[in-house]
């Protein structure tokens, strides 16, 4: 019984660096779908900008 007590606050930190590794990767995947909006925007971008010099020569 003693060696649970001991062990119990190891046991804590190691719950709480999974917790935390665990909001971090989930913050990870939420902001990939942000980054691939504006890839898309930068792609957007670049093809009105191709437009206007066609219609312009």
């Amino acid at each position: 019984m003693e060696t649970l007590i001991g062990l119990s606050p190891i046991i804590f930190y190691l719950v709480l660096v999974a917790v935390i590794i665990g909001i971090i990767v989930s913050v990870a995947k939420k902001s990939k779908p942000n980054s691939d909006n504006e890839r898309r925007i930068r792609d957007l971008e670049e093809e009105v900008r191709n437009l206007k010099n066609n219609r312009g020569n």
